[in-house]
């Protein structure tokens, strides 16, 4: 069953939507909405930050807003030993991943892809696979998982322009490849973690000019 008959193959313009486009925007943004997304990345540069404003605390001193400083730090370590139970509770099979947000509603960026997984699939949207992306030469990794699929239905085996889309809950964007490899290097540079050899990279300058592929995570 062929479901990208309406799609505008000749533009680049992501905002030419076919009805694929559409659902996997719709299923992003419903994914991202009902799980909790958790990620030490995402929520260590606010908690960094934090520990600089308040680093002469004593045990009565309070935020802005009125909270005591202690109790924003336990609530942190409780966020940390979260996601550390997350990650020991399930193997890394797609199907475990899923079965582990569905009982605990919150999860990473692996979880909550897995999650939009199956329902892109149910959806009817051909071929979509979770993936992170890696340079052919170099070493360089996003530290990151999400979703992909072409919109014509074939199977994702190298990104296409104007074809290959990734659908990412975790940060609720959708769009084509190409352009999300630009937003993971300099619009999300704060959460989506970037390595060479695994090394942090902190000068990100023209790194999404490299040559990236994308690697299928497990089997369903």
């Amino acid at each position: 069953m062929q479901i990208l008959a309406d799609c505008n193959q000749n533009s680049p313009n992501f905002m030419s939507r076919c009805s694929s486009i559409r659902m996997a925007q719709d299923i992003c943004h419903s994914v991202n909405k009902q799980y909790q997304c958790l990620s030490s990345s995402k929520f260590s540069p606010m908690y960094d930050t934090f520990l600089k404003t308040y680093r002469y605390a004593g045990t009565n001193t309070k935020t802005k807003n009125g909270v005591n400083v202690f109790k924003v730090r336990d609530a942190y370590i409780k966020l940390q030993e979260s996601i550390d139970n997350i990650r020991m509770t399930h193997s890394h099979s797609i199907f475990d991943l899923a079965c582990s947000i569905a009982c605990t509603r919150k999860g990473n960026c692996n979880e909550i892809a897995a999650a939009a997984l199956y329902e892109l699939i149910i959806n009817g949207i051909q071929n979509p696979m979770l993936a992170s992306l890696k340079t052919e030469e170099n070493g360089y990794d996003f530290d990151h998982v999400f979703c992909v699929f072409n919109r014509d239905g074939s199977s994702v085996t190298k990104i296409k322009n104007n074809n290959t889309i990734i659908v990412d809950p975790w940060l609720n964007d959708v769009d084509f490849a190409n352009n999300m490899i630009k937003k993971y290097t300099y619009d999300y540079s704060k959460w989506v973690k970037l390595y060479q050899y695994n090394k942090p990279v902190t000068n990100r300058n023209q790194i999404e000019q490299q040559k990236w592929k994308l690697y299928a995570m497990q089997e369903l």
